[in-house]
């Protein structure tokens, strides 16, 4: 047996890409479920910015909630706002191929998987808020 011979194990990443690859589209139902708790996680948050990105694509799309920091806003205005973000959220999910998978990552994250629709290879978009990444002057 040859000495030099290694084995490439990848990164974690990697291996939740393979299985994430394999599996089938998440089912419709599964997807409104998801979104739903994405939608309350925007109305609940402090937050106005919002990040959805992809590492690998250098994918950059920021949802601003104009009006969300004003102390009196209404939290029938932030229903609103957080029902108008779902649907631009899922039709930039369509823009890029098939939804895959939704989980949350962490209390401030959300993992999303699609599948690009030219080359089938999987990508993970991250959703989180990005307020300090933002410099209004």
């Amino acid at each position: 047996m040859e000495k030099d011979k290694k084995i490439e194990v990848g990164t974690l990443y990697d291996l939740n890409k393979q299985v994430i690859s394999q599996l089938p589209e998440m089912p419709q139902e599964q997807i409104q479920e998801q979104l739903t708790k994405i939608q309350k996680w925007f109305a609940e948050s402090k937050g106005k910015y919002f990040m959805l990105l992809c590492r690998e694509k250098a994918d950059y799309t920021l949802f601003n909630f104009n009006g969300k920091d004003i102390p009196d806003v209404f939290l029938e205005f932030i229903r609103k706002m957080s029902i108008k973000a779902i649907k631009e959220l899922e039709k930039c999910i369509k823009n890029r191929g098939i939804l895959m998978s939704i989980n949350k990552a962490t209390e401030d994250a959300w993992e999303i998987w699609i599948k690009d629709f030219f080359n089938k290879e999987v990508h993970m978009y991250m959703l989180f808020e990005c307020d300090p990444m933002v410099i209004e002057i």
